[in-house]
């Protein structure tokens, strides 16, 4: 792994970290890796109605 790409695993990490997200209020969460996944390229990215 790339300096580059460790820092960016890091900071992403640290992102989730500073979320709150307890039982059944996960939704900001949720969107941050779906984000996340966005930006890195996945074909489809999706979330059921629980999260």
């Amino acid at each position: 792994m790339s300096a580059a790409s460790f820092d960016g695993a890091v900071a992403f990490a640290q992102d989730l970290i500073r979320i709150p997200s307890l039982p059944g209020e996960e939704g900001e969460l949720t969107r941050r890796v779906a984000a996340e996944m966005e930006a890195l390229g996945y074909d489809d990215v999706y979330t059921d109605e629980l999260g």
